[in-house]
């Protein structure tokens, strides 16, 4: 019971937490040894003793590796041996949870047959090991192995292996009769001496179990569906999938070997042959499924698809559409992605931003110069020059008031003076008028090829592009949940306007809303609240005011919101499996996008630094056309500096 205390070969354990209960004994958390448990028997048993201390004593750094190895006997206060120390295997689970599809979907997610590969290859290494130090398995099942999230093996139960020592042999008592070879079904196993072949065929079954999601070779469908036990099946030699014998034991439907090797298929038919005289090591298997991971290839339509490269086509796509299920989930994201994108990141940021280079130049405004310094009769007659109409009119005004030939003559004379200085003067305004229109207008025109092709702006908007790209492949579940729910929507929208027809407009709980205009509403076709929509609106003759249609979009909202929190509609396997591999062919796109972002972004700065330089020198003959002429520009019209 919990609490007790126990005494080991140098230590003494207090028994803690109950972790698991099997049909000989009880596995137990030990206070102040995480890394260790108990396993307690139910039954005293006098001959246990003696076996789990040769087995202390044989404990090696390679058994320990392969299974939970008994570390320590532990004694009651009577000096009885009650159970032993071993590894704690927690964060494990047995195999059958990670070759059933529906618990390795749960426990083991985002892998692929790559996995369940490893997993059957470290599996016949564990067995290799054990064979190879003298020990016989006898009870090689499902739920004695053990796997963990990097498909490394383990086998716990080892107290009831068969262990020889000086003169004494001590047996496996126990064992699986789904899993135990023909020559020993259906007998007392009390005084047999197991064999490693024995061990074989029970390792070829689990191996097929692994590769195969589950399914036992010698389980199938009979002529006229007739019930037959596995263990007679196995008595008889019916393994379901041979190709070199009859038998009455067929696979089922849309189920074949077809996605495995040649010489994998060839080792089962040698496992499971009744009259072969050799069945398969586990070196043989481990050699042949190291073959098979190596020859795995990804499905181009699902990455969460690997399979063997030597199928005509990928065997997955095919079961999952036929079985209407996912076998694998594939990710939304690649474990390392995050690393990857902060290091995108890192390269992106470290790329030397292209500055405003020649910006000034560009955006030269001539009015703020200060105007020239003009001379008395420059500034007089280049500024009456502009305006002639003045000019004609005091012309006639003058001619008018005089009355003599004489002072008409006089004032002929000055009057032609007058226009020749008008002439000269009105040239130089008006050539210095034109020209700097002109320059004005093309360095505009410099202006607005700048702001296309050569501001920094254009820069930090494709950064910023690109680091929007990185927030949503590090955030992944948070769009995948988004998608997930807009799926789920538009799946059940029957549903819910079902559902928001029951509403009827009359007694919408929508703020002041009187009941005139809700049967204004209702007589208008705005009946329940499945019709309270925008587009709804738009077609009333007579438009409510706008708080008043927030009000009733408001009630229908919290009546869309009631639905979907009691109905809590969820996607099945398949729907999401279909969901997860767009968005991953989508994140996909996105990070090809994102590992080409800082080539880009090295050739964006650059092309603007080059173009900025064009640009310059190109502005910089404009901008000297006005700094000549401005500022006389600016004197003729009497303006003052604008900077």
């Amino acid at each position: 019971d919990t609490g007790t205390l126990l005494a080991g070969s140098n230590s003494e354990y207090r028994l803690d937490t109950l972790l698991a209960e099997g049909g000989e004994g009880r596995v137990f958390e030990l206070n102040g040894h995480g890394d260790l448990v108990a396993k307690i028997y139910k039954e005293l048993d006098l001959s246990r003793k003696d076996k789990l201390q040769l087995m202390a004593s044989r404990s090696t750094r390679g058994l320990r590796k392969v299974c939970a190895w008994p570390l320590s006997p532990l004694s009651d206060s009577r000096d009885e041996t009650v159970g032993f120390v071993m590894e704690n295997l927690g964060g494990w689970e047995p195999l059958h949870n990670a070759y059933q599809i529906r618990s390795r979907l749960k426990l083991f997610p985002h892998h692929t047959y790559a996995f369940l590969v490893r997993a059957a290859r470290n599996l016949a290494t564990c067995v290799h090991h054990l064979h190879e130090e003298g020990l016989v398995i006898g009870d090689l099942n499902e739920s004695n192995v053990f796997v963990n999230g990097k498909a490394m093996v383990k086998l716990i139960d080892a107290d009831s292996f068969q262990i020889e020592g000086p003169g004494v042999v001590y047996p496996c008592k126990v064992g699986k009769s789904e899993l135990m070879p023909p020559e020993i079904q259906g007998r007392s196993l009390e005084g047999i001496v197991r064999t490693p072949a024995q061990d074989r065929f029970s390792l070829a079954i689990l191996i097929f179990q692994t590769l195969v999601f589950g399914r036992h070779p010698f389980a199938g469908i009979t002529a006229h569906h007739h019930e037959v036990t596995l263990e007679s099946c196995i008595e008889h030699g019916y393994y379901a999938y041979t190709e070199r014998r009859q038998t009455p034991v067929k696979p089922p439907p849309n189920l074949d070997l077809d996605w495995l090797p040649r010489n994998l298929r060839d080792l089962f038919e040698e496992a499971f042959d009744p009259e072969s005289l050799h069945r398969p090591t586990a070196k043989e298997w481990y050699f042949a499924l190291k073959s098979l991971e190596g020859t795995l290839k990804t499905c181009g339509d699902n990455p969460s698809h690997q399979y063997w490269a030597g199928a005509p086509r990928c065997p997955w796509c095919e079961l999952e559409d036929t079985w209407k299920i996912a076998l694998f989930r594939p990710a939304l994201s690649d474990p390392d992605q995050d690393y990857e994108v902060g290091e995108i990141i890192s390269k992106m940021k470290a790329i030397p931003a292209p500055a405003d280079s020649g910006k000034d130049i560009v955006d030269f405004d001539y009015k703020a110069l200060p105007p020239a310094k003009l001379g008395p009769w420059e500034a007089f007659f280049g500024r009456a020059a502009k305006n002639w109409g003045w000019f004609i009119f005091a012309f006639f005004q003058i001619v008018n008031m005089l009355t003599s030939a004489n002072e008409k003559e006089i004032f002929l004379i000055f009057f032609g003076l007058a226009v020749a200085l008008f002439v000269v003067f009105g040239f130089v305004y008006s050539r210095s008028e034109s020209l700097v229109k002109r320059a004005t207008k093309r360095l505009g025109g410099v202006a607005e090829k700048w702001k296309q092709e050569a501001d920094p702006v254009l820069y930090t908007e494709t950064l910023n592009k690109f680091e929007g790209i990185a927030d949503s492949l590090r955030d992944v579940k948070t769009s995948f949940e988004k998608r997930r729910q807009e799926f789920i929507e538009t799946l059940h929208a029957p549903e819910l306007d079902a559902y928001l027809a029951k509403y009827s407009i009359l007694i919408a709980d929508a703020g002041p809303i009187g009941s005139e205009k809700l049967s204004y509403l209702f007589d208008n076709g705005v009946k329940t609240a499945a019709d309270v929509t925008q587009e709804k609106f738009r077609l009333l003759p007579r438009i409510l005011p706008p708080n008043e249609k927030q009000d009733l979009l408001s009630w229908r909202r919290a009546l869309e919101l009631q639905f979907w929190k009691s109905h809590n509609y969820k996607l099945t396997i398949h729907q999401e499996r279909n969901l997860i591999v767009e968005m991953r062919k989508h994140n996909d796109r996105m990070r090809q996008e994102l590992e080409e972002a800082p080539s880009q972004l090295e050739e964006l700065a650059q092309r603007l630094r080059s173009r900025q330089e064009e640009l310059a020198v190109e502005a910089q003959r404009h901008v000297e056309v006005l700094r000549l002429h401005g500022p006389k520009l600016l004197a003729l019209e009497g303006k003052k500096a604008t900077g």
